[in-house]
This record gives structure tokens, C-alpha cells and sequence, in this order.
């Protein structure tokens, strides 16, 4: 067994963590991370939206409003994925990030056709990046070393042996 290694293998060889006890994997922590800061850019965008849509302070507009409680709900999701209670919040809340970020490809891509020129582009160049973090945090969050370290701990929760992974 290789002293630095915290799972015993009965070959001797060190395993490869991808989960452990004491530590979630790369995958889990980067998606929560990345929920994270893709809720603050819908923050933002919601922000944004409310200081231009001119109608003096009012909570009106119902893309406003929608685009603020996507905010909140995926920030409860990276929540919920790092406390190891579900992966599934954060993939369903990375829906609205992806309708606005198809929006903007399809008007991008339209306007270019119709011989706008390359302003549309030049905006989705710009603003694609930053609306594409949501669902990059929703792909980690579906891999399988998330979904068997979320399940491992649903198992410990409810008292039943931590979840096994299946020899490769």
C-alpha cells in the first residue's frame, strides 16, 4: 500500500482518489465553484436588464424578474451539489442560461444573415463566454464522479454502506 494513498488496495498498487471522506472530486468542486460564479453572472444580467429597461424602478418586466430567480435558484443549486445533497438543481437551473445564450446565437446569426454586419457576432463573442459558465458548471456536476460522491453521501445520510465504485 503506498503511504500517501486513503484508500488500500488489496494489490498494493495506489488507487486513484477520485472521492474520498474528507475531500470531493475535482469535478464536484469545480461545477459548485462554477455555479457559483455562473449565478452572479445571471445576477448581473438581471441587474443590467433592470437599469435599462426605463421604467423607473419598477419590477415589471417579467425577463427581469425571471432572470433574477434563475440567479437564486442556481445558486442554491452549486449550493446543493457542494453540500453533497444533489446534482440534479444545478443541471435544471442551467436551463435559463442556456435559452438566453441560444438566444443571443440565433439573433447574432440572423442579423449577420440579413446583412447587419458583425455587431451581433461581436456581442456574442463578448457576452457568450461569460453565459456559457452555467452550463459548463451544469456538464461537471453530470459526471459520474459527481453523481457517486452526491450519491455515496445520500448513503451515509440515510444509513445504508457508502455507495461502491465498480472496478474499472
Amino acid at each position: 500500500m503506498h503511504p500517501f494513498s486513503p484508500h488500500p488496495s488489496p494489490s498494493g498498487a495506489p488507487r486513484p482518489s477520485t472521492s474520498s471522506r474528507s475531500g470531493s472530486p475535482a469535478t464536484a468542486r469545480l461545477g459548485g465553484a462554477l455555479g457559483i460564479l455562473g449565478a452572479l453572472v445571471l445576477a448581473t444580467v438581471a441587474l443590467v436588464g433592470h437599469a435599462l429597461d426605463g421604467d423607473d424602478g419598477d419590477f415589471g418586466d417579467p425577463f427581469v424578474t425571471a432572470i433574477a430567480l434563475a440567479a437564486a435558484l442556481h445558486l442554491a443549486g452549486a449550493g446543493w451539489l457542494l453540500c453533497r445533497r444533489g446534482w440534479w438543481p444545478l443541471v435544471l437551473s442551467a436551463v435559463p442560461s442556456v435559452l438566453v445564450l441560444g438566444g443571443l446565437v440565433a439573433i447574432a446569426v440572423l442579423a449577420f444573415l440579413a446583412g447587419h454586419g458583425t455587431d451581433g457576432l461581436d456581442v456574442l463573442r463578448s457576452l457568450g463566454p461569460w453565459l456559457a459558465i452555467s452550463p459548463v458548471a451544469a456538464g461537471l456536476a453530470l459526471t459520474p464522479s459527481s453523481r457517486r460522491w452526491v450519491a455515496a453521501g445520500r448513503a451515509v445520510r440515510a444509513g445504508g454502506p457508502p455507495h461502491q465504485v465498480p472496478a474499472a
